[in-house]
C-alpha cells in the first residue's frame, strides 16, 4: 500500500519513491490510500501513474473522496494506468493538460502550444514573448524524444490553480536517465564529469550542456537551453525548479530574491522528472533569460521569439 499526503515540490519526489522502493517486485496490485488527503498535485500523479504503468503492476485508490476520484479521472490519472491516452477536455483548456503521453515531434507542438495558451490566459506574458516560451518548452520536451531512449512511457501533465495563480508542469519519463544519456553520448567531454547521478543533474541545468556536441551541422540552435532556461525562469519568477535522475534531485528556487540550488539524494527514479511551479502573479521573464545565453554563432536570442 502506498500512503500518500500533501507533497510540496520542495519534497518531491522523494517520499513517493521510497514508498516505491519498499514494495517487493513481485505485488502487482497496489492500493493507493488518499485517506485525509486534501490537495493532489499534477507532480506526484504523474509520477505515481507512471510509475504504475512502468512496473506493470495494477493500481486501486483507496479513501479518496468523490471529488478526488473524479479529479484523478478527469486528469488522466485512470487513463495512463489503463494504457489509454486521455483527452483533451475542451472545457479545462487554459487551466489543465491530463497526462499526456510523448509519441512524436507533433505532440510536443500542441502539448507546447497548450502550455503557453494557459500562461498567456492566466500569466503576465509580453505580446512577442511567445515564441521564445514555445521554443524553451519545446526543447524541453524534446529533450524526451531525443535523450530518453528506447522508454515505453513519458508523459507531459499541467494543472493551474487559481487561489494562488500557480502552475505546475511535469514532464516524466522511464528511460535511461540523465547521466546515462550523457554517457552514450557523443560528447566525450561531459562523460568524464558525470561520474554521478548528481553530477549529472547539476551539469544537466547549465546552458549548452547536451549529451550531443553542440554543431550547426548536427543540432538546432538551441539545443542545450531547454532545462537551464526553464530553471532560470522559474528562479526569477519566484517558482521553484526540480529535476530527477537516478537517485538524485537538483532544485532550483529563490529566497529573499537570491538564486538558490540544493541537491536532494533518495531512492532511485529510472528515468528523468522534470517538474516546475511558476508563479503567474510575477512577470514571467523570458527576455531576460534568453539575454543572458551564450549565443552559437550565427544566432541572436531574437531568432527565438518569432510567432
Amino acid at each position: 500500500m502506498i500512503s500518500t499526503n500533501k507533497t510540496s515540490i520542495d519534497q518531491f519526489p522523494a517520499p513517493l519513491l521510497q514508498d516505491f522502493a519498499r514494495i517487493p517486485q513481485s505485488r502487482k496490485r497496489i492500493q493507493v490510500d488518499l485517506a485525509d488527503v486534501e490537495h493532489l498535485y499534477i507532480f506526484g500523479i504523474g509520477l505515481l501513474a507512471t510509475w504504475l504503468r512502468t512496473a506493470a503492476k495494477q493500481g486501486r485508490v483507496a479513501n479518496a473522496t468523490e471529488t478526488t476520484r473524479r479529479y484523478l479521472d478527469r486528469i488522466g490519472f485512470i487513463d495512463v494506468v489503463e494504457g489509454r491516452t486521455a483527452d483533451l477536455w475542451a472545457e479545462d483548456e487554459g487551466f489543465a493538460i491530463a497526462l499526456q503521453r510523448l509519441q512524436s515531434t507533433s505532440s510536443v507542438f500542441a502539448l507546447t502550444d497548450r502550455l503557453v495558451a494557459i500562461i498567456d490566459k492566466h500569466g503576465f506574458l509580453g505580446s512577442d514573448d511567445k515564441g521564445g516560451l514555445q521554443t524553451t518548452f519545446a526543447e524541453m520536451m524534446e529533450n524526451v524524444l531525443r535523450h530518453a531512449g528506447s522508454f515505453r512511457n513519458a508523459y507531459v501533465g499541467a494543472q493551474y490553480y487559481p487561489k494562488r495563480r500557480k502552475l505546475s508542469i511535469i514532464v516524466i519519463d522511464d528511460g535511461i536517465g540523465i547521466r546515462q544519456s550523457i554517457l552514450t553520448g557523443w560528447n566525450d567531454e561531459l562523460k568524464h564529469v558525470a561520474t554521478t547521478d548528481e553530477a549529472a543533474v547539476s551539469l544537466a541545468v547549465k546552458p549548452l550542456i547536451t549529451s550531443k556536441p553542440v554543431r550547426k551541422d548536427r543540432e538546432l540552435g538551441h539545443s542545450g537551453y531547454g532545462l537551464y532556461v526553464v530553471s532560470e525562469l522559474a528562479v526569477r519568477n519566484a517558482g521553484t525548479f526540480a529535476l530527477t535522475s537516478g537517485d538524485a534531485t537538483i532544485f532550483k528556487y529563490a529566497a529573499r530574491g537570491n538564486p538558490k540550488s540544493r541537491i536532494m539524494l533518495h531512492a532511485p527514479w529510472h528515468g528523468t522528472i522534470v517538474s516546475v511551479v511558476f508563479d503567474l502573479n510575477q512577470l514571467l521573464p523570458i527576455r531576460e533569460v534568453w539575454a543572458t545565453l551564450p549565443m552559437i554563432e550565427g544566432y541572436s536570442s531574437e531568432d527565438f521569439f518569432e510567432n
